[in-house]
């Protein structure tokens, strides 16, 4: 199942961050997020997103991704123990590696 960010509580501008959700049933019955993330403005801001998470134990999790220089795209495949209850996604921009303003909301992609 395919997800987008944008026009969603979790887009914000100078980001653009898109990808997939899938299930295997063969391997462990792992789930599987990938995630692609584009600087998408000259503002001297690098973009970053945040895959987020929970568990059914009450565990959480926290992936990041970050890339600068509009244009630029990066992606990651993240692998999830099969019981995760929900996958969400957040858009944001800083600098330095590190989010210094992030999207108001967030969108559920997975589960």
């Amino acid at each position: 199942m395919g997800w987008d960010a944008t026009h969603t509580p979790a887009d914000i501008s100078g980001a653009y961050a898109y990808g997939a959700e899938c299930w295997d049933g063969t391997n462990g019955h792992r789930i599987y997020a990938k995630a692609h993330l584009e600087d998408s403005a000259s503002d001297g801001l690098s973009a970053c997103l945040q895959i987020h998470a929970d568990y059914s134990d009450g565990g959480t999790r926290d992936n990041w991704l970050y890339i600068g220089g509009k244009g630029n795209l990066t992606f990651q495949l993240y692998s999830y123990a099969s019981n995760v209850r929900t996958i969400w996604v957040r858009e944001g921009v800083g600098s330095g590696g590190v989010c210094t303003r992030m999207a108001g909301g967030v969108e559920v992609v997975g589960r």
